[in-house]
């Protein structure tokens, strides 16, 4: 979950940005924060522009891999690129793995596992965004789309 307060919320400006965004509840931060003791998930797309021939890549911070895929669900976007930021760990460096693609599976009590590969290998994480290293079944691949961001 990412967390805000009221007071840093940006009031200069913003009507005018929702008129051109098209998006009259839109509102700005100045910062927010990120629990570090989960990985987040990092989502780079570019939505398909209604009005314009010009496109923009947008990035997105998602608190799960369960949101990020649902969210390219919705969105359908022209590009994307999603990556996983590793929780903080104590004297560990933080890892940024690109995810190429993923499967959906189930652990042994019927819960859902999602399998990442990587460029730097595969990894799971479960149910509630958590690693997991147990056995899987009825594994079926759910995302990508083709997308020249995820090619490496």
């Amino acid at each position: 979950m990412f967390q805000t307060i009221e007071s840093w919320e940006i009031m200069e400006g913003t009507e005018i940005l929702r008129a051109l965004a098209g998006q009259p509840d839109l509102r700005q931060y100045r910062m927010f924060e990120i629990a570090l003791n989960t990985p987040t998930y990092r989502l780079d797309v570019v939505l398909p522009e209604k009005f314009s021939k010009d496109q923009v890549l947008r990035r997105f911070r998602l608190h799960s891999l369960g949101d990020a895929l649902q969210f390219i669900k919705e969105a359908n976007p022209v590009e994307t690129r999603l990556t996983q930021e590793t929780p903080f760990e104590d004297g560990e460096a933080d890892q940024l793995r690109q995810i190429t693609a993923v499967s959906s599976a189930f652990d042994k009590h019927g819960r859902n596992v999602f399998i990442c590969e990587s460029l730097s290998g595969t990894f799971n994480v479960s149910w509630d965004s958590s690693s997991y290293n147990g056995p899987v079944s009825n594994q079926r691949k759910i995302w990508p789309r083709d997308s020249s961001l995820v090619k490496g």
